[in-house]
């Protein structure tokens, strides 16, 4: 059978092969009840019959690490879902499984790939298969993981606003979505202090031309002049300051890790199977010439429907797959390389133009700064600074120009930038960032666009069984629900049905067309 074939079945499939799953578990579960219990437990629907199953299997679950462990009550199939194996199987051997074939595998498990596994496994949680391919499995250096955590409404273009609002509306509602029979996801820890972007000579008509369509698409956000400013933040020094526009609503920070615990706990929970290895090769084969199937310049056409995954063990595994989904973030290029992107004619003549950009946070204490009404402050000179807490700790960063730009071939932090990009702007800006101390500092990567620091989103035009979700430089932790279903519609609608996300895809890398993003942190 070919892979094309055995990949993912309609939806209207998926939900009849679930309906049979649950008939299957229904009539193991009347055997061991009376004829007058059968009856009633045969006119149960859906949910009362999984409650009436929980309830009286009693399972006893317990969240440990970044997994929630769950007990067995519905009969689905065993090889497919975590949760059915045995309690004694532990959570190295599970990584260390790595499926032959899967219908839908991922590549790269932080927060945009664990993402678009729980979109599409919440869609049709048995229509198919599905597994992400994770090298760093406790997210030791991932950029989820160093993140700010900052989420905003305050965008210049129409589908970041679009993306953002929806996550907004996702983050509210986590704990419905994310939420595992009776127990709660981890806590977001999300502060809704709001985002305060200045304006001075330079960017203040651009900063109204974007309020003006971010209103127009629901943003609560105002604009305040200096007087207005200094009322609100007796704190803020506006001796240069023209404007400032402040999110009212759905702005602030949150805590991304928890964040990306709940999305991988959900969506092994709804059947997805995470691998830690790491993407090696794709598997790339030509048909025979004799059946005359060429590219656009009439070259044989390369399919690939296989790739070789590193496991921990250092053991070298092939995965065949029909779909595969690259969310990589800073490291995607290599594997667009690994396809030849970039490096043929025809559709794969343009590169994936996606690399790793260091970038530094600053924790530092000032005892006498500004307290709990302190927001996420976005200064015009690119400097931004929001509290840790309180009782005085704050972070801070800023986006280097292009001759600032560090190396990027390790994550040293370069403590001198913070002394002579950073501190004299908060101190100038901020009553009470005199004298900041620092306390601490770490660095972290980007997915950097090149061509213009925008996502690339969607499948390559050559290889168009493999999607790509990367680029989002610091913006990855906002819009990954907004991903998440984008790509999710993709591949079960085959188009997007939610939001056009259509300018974000391939095609302006080849007509050199920007879709470029003003306020770029």
């Amino acid at each position: 059978m070919s892979v094309c074939v055995r990949f993912v079945r309609p939806l209207l499939d998926a939900r009849q092969t679930h309906t049979a799953l649950l008939a299957a578990a229904t009539r193991r579960f009347c055997s061991d009840h009376s004829v007058k219990q059968r009856d009633e437990i045969m006119k149960m629907d859906c949910v009362e019959l999984r409650e009436k199953m929980k309830s009286e299997s009693n399972p006893n679950f317990v969240m440990k690490g970044y997994k929630y462990r769950y007990s067995k009550f519905v009969e689905i199939e065993p090889w497919r879902a975590r949760k059915h194996l045995p309690e004694a199987v532990s959570d190295d051997h599970m990584r260390n499984i790595v499926p032959e074939a899967v219908d839908i595998v991922v590549i790269g498990g932080g927060i945009i790939g664990s993402s678009i596994a729980y979109f599409l496994k919440q869609r049709a949680p048995e229509g198919f298969s599905l597994c992400v391919v994770e090298k760093d499995p406790e997210y030791t250096h991932a950029a989820t993981s160093l993140s700010l955590g900052g989420m905003r409404q305050q965008f210049s273009l129409y589908e970041n606003i679009r993306m953002s609002t929806f996550s907004a509306d996702f983050f509210r509602n986590y704990r419905h979505y994310l939420s595992v029979l009776d127990y709660e996801p981890p806590d977001i820890e999300f502060q809704p202090q709001g985002y305060l972007f200045l304006g001075n000579e330079r960017n203040s008509e651009d900063l109204l031309m974007h309020h003006q369509l971010q209103t127009e698409l629901g943003v609560f956000a105002e604009v305040y002049n200096a007087q207005e400013l200094n009322t609100r933040f007796p704190w803020l020094n506006t001796e240069d300051i023209i404007i400032g526009a402040y999110g009212l609503q759905n702005e602030g920070w949150f805590n991304p890790r928890n964040l990306l615990i709940a999305l991988k706990g959900k969506a092994e929970f709804l059947g997805t199977h995470y691998v830690a290895g790491e993407l090696v090769d794709f598997n790339v084969r030509q048909p025979l010439p004799s059946l005359g199937k060429l590219d656009e310049v009439d070259q044989p056409l390369e399919e690939c429907n296989h790739l070789i995954v590193k496991t921990a063990k250092g053991e070298l595994k092939q995965i065949q797959f029909a779909i595969a989904v690259i969310a990589a973030g800073a490291w995607s290029q290599e594997m667009a390389e690994m396809l030849r992107i970039g490096e043929t004619d025809g559709y794969r003549s343009v590169p994936l133009p996606i690399e790793p950009r260091k970038r530094y946070v600053y924790a530092f204490n000032c005892i006498d700064g500004p307290g709990i009404n302190f927001p996420y402050l976005v200064d015009p000179s690119g400097v931004f600074c929001r509290r840790d807490g309180l009782g005085g700790n704050y972070l801070a960063g800023k986006s280097p120009s292009e001759d600032e730009e560090p190396d990027s071939s390790n994550l040293e932090v370069d403590y001198s930038y913070f002394d002579k990009a950073i501190q004299p702007v908060l101190t100038r800006r901020v009553k009470g960032f005199e004298k900041p101390k620092i306390v601490g500092a770490w660095a972290g990567y980007y997915d950097y666009n090149t061509f213009d620091q925008s996502p690339v989103i969607g499948a390559h035009p050559y290889y168009n069984n493999i999607y790509w979700a990367t680029g989002f430089g610091g913006n990855g932790v906002q819009m990954a629900p907004a991903v998440g279903r984008a790509i999710m519609e993709l591949i079960l609608d085959h188009e997007y049905v939610s939001l056009d996300l259509t300018r974000f895809g391939w095609k302006r890398l080849f007509i050199n067309e920007e879709v470029r993003e003003s306020l770029i942190l």
